[in-house]
């Protein structure tokens, strides 16, 4: 399972969602591994911004300049995982 996050707005018609961001997300999913999760720079800031204690346990990963279908400019996405727990052995 792979997935990308974006925000913005989503038109929704009979069901079916699609427009702008939505395409973003799918291409940003286009560029995580297997497991794995990739942002938009938007995401990692409203996160970092947030500051909640959750979000200290966040390892992110900068994949700049990545160019993707359908967008003229190049975006910063981030790859993100939660970091190792600790065991208690």
């Amino acid at each position: 399972m792979r997935a990308g996050a974006h925000v913005g707005q989503v038109n929704i018609d009979d069901g079916d969602d699609f427009g702008r961001h939505m395409n973003l997300a799918a291409r940003e999913m286009n560029h995580a591994t297997a497991g794995g999760v990739i942002v938009s720079s938007r995401i990692k800031q409203d996160i970092t911004d947030r500051a909640e204690p959750w979000s200290n346990s966040l390892q992110w990963t900068e994949l700049p300049n990545v160019t993707l279908k359908g967008f003229p400019q190049p975006e910063t996405l981030w790859a993100v995982e939660t970091a190792a727990k600790p065991s208690r052995g």
